[in-house]
């Protein structure tokens, strides 16, 4: 009996974690500051992974989403890609367009990928990509955007630290950041990130729980400082998630 268990296990795991990935959660935060002088909604997704995510119908669930929850503004925290992928099968991101824009910074796979095929990919799919830039999308509130520090391997200068020091001091900044910080970035107010994927199958989510200090979900550093740690809206290698639901967030800014 003991042995039939040991040998049932793993596929109950796997085909659980088929099930599983069939699934996206939304996850709603309210975030106040006497900055933010307008309110303003935001939706966040990272790690969609497309070329690995070639269901169409996870692309259109996702976009459905969005569309219900009626956000002012999209941001993406990298792995938008991963190889090639059909193009109809992306249509649908492509025509959404919330009124102040999508914005996206790059993860490590749009380096692996290539970098001029993946801006031409993400800028065509309507996102402006935010490589150590900023910009003040409403009075007071600024979208920064960091780079992925997989840049230093190809050569291309990495200084986030000279960067946050040219944010401005008096807005509401939101940075994107594809890696979860180590620690309380100066200047920031809700850093967005991604890649962890929560380990995205068990018993992965272990290495990953000690790996980084900000593993999933949201952190409130203290009165100024938070970070949100996506668990993906896709998933790396194959359609599996155990213990490890995809996610998209939703933030109110008051």
């Amino acid at each position: 009996t003991f042995n039939k268990i040991l040998f049932l296990l793993p596929l109950i795991i796997i085909v659980t974690g088929f099930i599983q990935d069939r699934f996206i959660k939304v996850k709603r935060y309210e975030i106040k500051n006497e900055r933010i002088k307008k309110p303003l909604k935001i939706g966040f997704i990272s790690d969609l992974h497309l070329g690995l995510t070639k269901d169409k119908k996870k692309i259109e669930k996702i976009v459905e989403i969005l569309e219900r929850e009626k956000i002012d503004l999209l941001l993406a925290g990298g792995d938008l890609l991963d190889s090639s992928y059909h193009k109809d099968n992306i249509k649908v991101l492509k025509d959404f367009n919330p009124p102040y824009g999508k914005f996206a910074v790059f993860g490590n796979h749009e380096w692996y990928v290539g970098l001029e095929k993946s801006k031409e990919i993400v800028e065509g799919l309507g996102f402006k990509i935010l490589s150590f830039e900023f910009v003040e999308i409403e009075e007071n509130i600024i979208i920064a955007g960091a780079e992925d520090e997989t840049a230093r391997y190809f050569k291309k200068q990495w200084d986030e630290k000279g960067f946050l020091e040219k944010l401005p001091e008096d807005k509401f900044i939101i940075y994107l950041r594809h890696r979860p910080p180590k620690e309380k970035l100066e200047k920031v107010n809700l850093c967005l990130s991604g890649h962890t994927h929560s380990g995205q199958f068990f018993p992965f989510s272990i290495i990953t729980y000690f790996t980084f200090k900000y593993h999933s979900g949201f952190y409130k550093v203290d009165e100024n400082f938070s970070i949100y740690v996506s668990k993906g809206a896709g998933t790396w290698g194959p359609p599996v998630r155990f213990l490890s639901t995809r996610d998209i967030a939703i933030f109110y800014l008051n």
